[in-house]
């Protein structure tokens, strides 16, 4: 069993706070962007990955990892970047309202 702070949903939903607080850092360079997001969500793997180790909180933990790493890096991640960039470009465009 694993408890609900170590869950998809709950991992993605903690990601998710953490990039919201660096997106608007990246405007105007999707690249970048793309890079730290990675990173942050490497960092936020490795930590939570730690802690389900060091306290056994999961039967099978090797499992567990790789469930959550996939789904990050290569479900959430993706879609993720793709959407804050557009986001972030609304958002300096001023929701296309304003002087034209």
């Amino acid at each position: 069993m694993v408890p609900s702070e170590y869950r998809l949903e709950q991992v993605t939903a903690r990601l998710t706070e953490r990039l919201e607080g660096t997106r608007r850092s990246f405007a105007g360079e999707p690249e970048r962007a793309s890079a730290a997001f990675a990173k942050i969500a490497e960092d936020l793997l490795d930590d939570v990955v730690a802690e389900f180790r060091a306290d056994g909180f999961t039967d099978a933990p090797d499992r567990h990892e790789a469930l959550l790493r996939s789904e990050v890096m290569d479900t959430y991640l993706p879609r993720y970047t793709r959407l804050a960039t557009a986001m972030t470009e609304r958002e300096e465009g001023g929701y296309g309202m304003g002087i034209l």
